[in-house]
Order: C-alpha cells, then structure tokens, then sequence
C-alpha cells in the first residue's frame, strides 16, 4: 500500500476545473447525452448533471446507461 509523503494544494483548483469544465462545454467536447426542452437539443455531459442535480442522480441510477433520460 503506498504511503502519502506529501499533500500539494491549489487554492484555484476549483476555479481552474470550472473553467476547464465551461472550455469543454463551449467546444462541444466530450457531451454525452442531450436533453430536449420545447423542442430545442442541448448537448450535456451526463456526470455533470448527476453530480449537480439530486433527481438526475436517483433517476440515472433507475435507467439503462444506454437508455434515454
């Protein structure tokens, strides 16, 4: 089992991964599923969604990873 020596922090991770997170949204990268809303497609990521919404978590877990949500 590896011994943690040393611990490394960034006060700007968070900040940093948000922005990382926003760059791939805005390039089209790496979406995985799209929702639709009246009619208009919006390409998402879908670990994204669950980590920020409670009812797409608990709903993700109910479906087929290949299924529709």
């Amino acid at each position: 089992e590896a011994e943690v020596t040393e611990m490394v922090s960034d006060p700007q991770h968070s900040q940093k991964l948000l922005r990382v997170l926003q760059s791939f949204r805005q390039d089209d990268c790496f979406q995985d599923a799209v929702l639709v809303l009246d009619g208009e497609q919006i390409p998402v990521q879908k670990n994204i969604l669950a980590a920020a919404s409670p009812y797409i978590s608990s709903t993700r877990k109910k479906l087929n990873v290949h299924k529709d949500f």
